[in-house]
């Protein structure tokens, strides 16, 4: 059965590393919306200062690439949605919870919210190894107050939408998360 599932959370959650594993594991297709978009040069001032990119200019490209994505393999996302815009559209724009409701069906969409404190986001954003430009401590504070501003809120809408949320312990090993999401997901 093809799925989709989208793995989010806070800066420093572990988004990336759960769903390149999931992938691996289930045979789906990872697209990491954050890599993809640090690699458009019309983001990287955004993205350098924390902000949260607009959710119009992205809903195009990620449509794009979830379709293309869709028509050999299941997805599994990171990095997107972030906003509930982006999650769930409006009256102009269709949201990436429809346009995966249309290709997988709804009963076949899962979400993981990886829950971490903010000082651990500060504290794993600050020992990355690769050093991105978002990683100084100014900007990991500023990501997290859009992600309390912006993306906090999509969670409820797509609960209240009947999508299945699953909300992760991100504090313990890697694979310990692991564990609880493939819990979730075979149940």
């Amino acid at each position: 059965m093809m799925q989709a599932v989208i793995v989010s959370g806070p800066p420093g959650s572990g988004k990336s590393t759960q769903a390149k594993r999931l992938a691996e594991k289930h045979s789906l297709t990872h697209f990491d919306t954050g890599s993809f978009l640090h690699e458009i040069p019309e983001f990287e001032k955004t993205i350098a200062e924390g902000d949260i990119i607009d959710s119009r200019k992205i809903l195009p490209l990620v449509r794009e690439k979830i379709f293309e994505i869709s028509k050999d393999n299941g997805i599994v996302l990171s990095g997107s949605p972030r906003t509930t815009l982006e999650a769930m559209g409006d009256s102009e724009t269709e949201g990436i919870m429809k346009i995966l409701e249309g290709i997988y069906g709804k009963e076949n969409i899962h979400v993981f919210k990886i829950e971490i404190p903010e000082e651990v986001s500060i504290e794993r954003n600050s020992k990355r190894t690769d050093h991105r430009a978002d990683d100084k401590l100014d900007v990991i504070v500023h990501r997290l107050k859009e992600y309390r501003e912006d993306t906090m809120p999509m969670y409820e809408k797509i609960e209240e939408s009947g999508y299945n949320l699953y909300k992760i312990d991100g504090t313990p090993s890697r694979e310990e998360v692991f564990d609880q999401i493939e819990a979730q997901l075979n149940e």
